[in-house]
């Protein structure tokens, strides 16, 4: 495989892996949550399924969405011929895709299932609208590498990208969970909540999540550049070890959520809301990770099961089908009494979604090719 090609094995291998954990825990989550009170148990752990339950929320956790913008921002760096006008363009198309995909995510199931959502609070049903999730994040996102694109040299570049994490940085220790705040609760949640965290609605604020991007960036930059890929890995190696390491100290001695390790014993505000430490910690898991899938692709030559590629090359268009399939059977999964079910249904989900996003990508190539000939 050519150097220059953004289609780089072992991204593609986390990428396949993010989007079957995505999925899953999509699924799963809901029954997880509600089982316990539908149970009438007093603890999340005598819920049949725990412990597979647990293991989907570690892996549908950071590994899951760190990996995924972190696979944006290396194909983002490999956009050679992308302007920052183009970035901005595509910036407007992912966050208006995902205005759509908040229609089934938040707000339908709210209308399929009115007896258990309160649906008379038109505030709060407008904001569920306007939530903050991944495509929204990854709109502001496309606009950070316009910027970045805009600098001329590979040291201006740098400085952007530095500034831009520092200044996330800065804002998450001095101003934590929804304290960068104004009176006006509408420019709280759809403007200020692309930011930090706000409230509720707010689930992948820049502050909290930029160091993914970013580091997927300049992953990519460097792989691109230096030709001893050995000497590349151990560099990788060094710098992921050092960040896992010191932010798990930092997190462990100050009694923090480990929301970086596991998200299943944390609260929304700290998973979504990531403090400085959980960021660094989960980067350098990330980082990692990437590793991992780069020495597992080594061993087998670059090649992997056609699934899992075309899984990654349809990453987008799986994401948005299985949240739509999910919404209408949200009512379903909360009363289901045990993860083993709601795991199953997400398997059919999973497949379902799979060949419905080659059925779609090959209606939009149709689509495009009679625009282009008339």
């Amino acid at each position: 495989m050519s150097e220059k090609s953004s289609r780089v094995k072992s991204i593609e291998l986390i990428k396949a892996v993010a989007i079957v954990f995505m999925v899953l825990i999509h699924a799963v989550e809901p029954t997880f949550i509600m089982a316990r009170y539908n149970l009438g148990v007093e603890d999340y752990t005598q819920v049949p399924g725990y412990l597979l339950a647990a293991i989907i929320e570690i892996g549908g956790g950071i590994l899951s969405a760190g990996t995924f913008v972190f696979a944006m921002g290396w194909g983002a760096c490999y956009k050679e011929d992308a302007t920052p006008g183009s970035f901005v363009k595509r910036a407007l198309k992912i966050y208006l895709l995902g205005l759509f995909v908040n229609l089934f995510s938040g707000y339908y199931v709210r209308i399929l299932d009115p007896e258990y959502f309160e649906i008379d609070n038109i505030k709060n049903n407008l904001f569920i609208l306007f939530k903050t999730d991944i495509f929204s994040f990854a709109a502001v996102c496309m606009l950070m590498f316009a910027l970045i694109k805009k600098c001329r040299s590979t040291f201006a570049r740098a400085a952007v990208s530095v500034v831009i994490l520092l200044v996330s940085f800065c804002i998450l220790i001095f101003f934590p969970h929804g304290t960068l705040t104004t009176q006006n609760e509408w420019f709280n949640t759809i403007i200020l909540g692309l930011f930090t965290r706000q409230n509720p609605y707010s689930y992948f604020p820049f502050a909290s999540w930029s160091i993914f991007p970013i580091l997927g960036y300049w992953a990519a930059y460097f792989y691109k550049k230096t030709d001893d890929k050995k000497k590349l890995y151990i560099a990788m190696t060094v710098l992921a070890v050092i960040m896992v390491a010191v932010g798990l100290y930092v997190i462990i001695t100050r009694d923090l959520d480990p929301a970086a390790i596991s998200p299943i014993r944390c609260t929304d505000d700290t998973y979504y809301g990531l403090d400085v430490w959980n960021a660094i910690c989960g980067g350098g898991i990330i980082l990692l990770e990437y590793l991992v899938a780069t020495f597992i692709t080594r061993l087998t030559n670059d090649r992997l099961p056609n699934f899992m590629m075309t899984m990654s090359k349809n990453i987008t268009y799986i994401y948005v089908i299985q949240w739509i399939i999910i919404s209408f059977l949200y009512t379903f999964l909360i009363r289901i009494p045990s993860v083993y079910i709601s795991f199953a249904i997400a398997l059919v989900v999973l497949i379902a979604a799979y060949w419905l996003a080659l059925l779609l990508k090959r209606l939009v190539n149709g689509f495009r090719k009679n625009k282009y000939k008339s």
